[in-house]
């Protein structure tokens, strides 16, 4: 995986998991007292922040961006984007 989008994808990924978890977590604490329009704007930024790190990571692994839209597959399509052979680890081989 190139060093440039590897960073991008553990930023992208993590921060996205982060995001994700933590509105989660402060809607199930407090249901009533958090606004619906607060937790739906902040899940849209965990949201982004994940598909960008598919994104970087499916560029690393040598593919079109666009893989990364496996991404809102959520925990399946990190997977599967996982499970793809990493063009570039060949290319350094040789």
């Amino acid at each position: 995986m190139l060093v440039e989008y590897k960073n991008n994808a553990i930023s992208g990924i993590v921060g996205g998991m982060f995001v994700l978890g933590g509105v989660y977590q402060v809607r199930s604490m407090h249901p009533t007292t958090v606004p619906p329009l607060l937790t739906l704007g902040i899940s849209i930024i965990g949201i982004v922040l994940w598909i960008w790190g598919c994104f970087a990571y499916a560029k690393g692994k040598g593919y079109s961006k666009y893989w990364g839209l496996l991404g809102f597959l959520y925990l399946l399509g990190l997977l599967i984007l996982a499970l793809f052979p990493d063009k570039h680890k060949n290319a350094n081989k040789a």
